[in-house]
């Protein structure tokens, strides 16, 4: 065997270890990091998408959320004519969310909104709800109204009516519109938590206050619900 056949094992030798030397250092810190439970549960919201959506009673599809019998009539001015709507936020992955209201400025119906729980027990629900498979569900007012706020009103003469905030994100450049046809923008004060780990569905009712206006002289009222995620409960 000559010299040169004794120093090529030990060159791959001396190779072989910086190789695994290296491979060490490196694989260590790694390895130490995808096993630390902190630093996982730290990153693994980042890498989820958040989703919401809204739907009726029982956590059942939108489409099965009705807004039926609001409509004006004779009623006595002390004592508010309510009528109560239950529907359902839910998501996945959404750590906070707030809820937004729009409706436009010739709507003379308010609205609050409320926490809610669901039961099978009818006695205290402030509101029913019927599957499609037929099944019958209640709902009772959980605390006092969520407080908000709307993010463009202003009152001129004792009428609430829509500023010029929100105009551009409604109508583009288009200026001829009727005040009444400008939309009010209401928005909960702070957000609500959801679950930044996994899914959820909260239940809440929708008061419609009818007031005692004896005709109504519109043909429709529109009032769109929605929710948005929000990064904190402050924002």
């Amino acid at each position: 065997m000559n010299e040169n056949t004794k120093i090529i094992p030990k060159r791959l030798s001396i190779i072989t270890s910086l190789i695994l030397l290296f491979l060490f250092f490196v694989a260590t810190p790694v390895f130490a990091w995808l096993n630390s439970e902190k630093v996982i549960a730290g990153y693994a919201p980042v890498s989820t998408i958040s989703s919401l959506f809204i739907g009726a009673g029982h956590n059942e599809d939108i489409k099965y959320l009705y807004f039926d019998g609001i409509d004006a009539a004779e009623g006595d001015p002390e004592e508010p004519r309510y009528k109560y709507y239950v529907f359902c936020i839910s998501g996945e992955f959404a750590s906070y969310y707030k809820i937004q209201l729009a409706y436009t400025t010739n709507n003379q119906f308010s609205y609050d909104i409320f926490h809610a729980t669901e039961s099978s027990n009818p006695s205290g629900a402030t509101v029913s709800y019927t599957t499609v498979g037929g099944d019958t569900y209640y709902y009772a007012i959980d605390g006092s109204a969520i407080v908000g706020h709307f993010l463009n009103s202003q009152t001129v003469d004792g009428e609430l009516i829509a500023n010029s905030d929100k105009h551009a994100e409604t109508y583009g450049t288009y200026s001829y519109v009727n005040k009444y046809a400008e939309p009010l923008y209401w928005q909960t004060n702070s957000a609500i938590q959801g679950n930044v780990y996994g899914d959820f569905y909260h239940y809440y009712i929708l008061r419609v206050n009818l007031g005692s206006k004896g005709e109504n002289d519109r043909e429709t009222d529109v009032i769109c619900i929605a929710a948005k995620t929000s990064n904190s409960q402050g924002q």
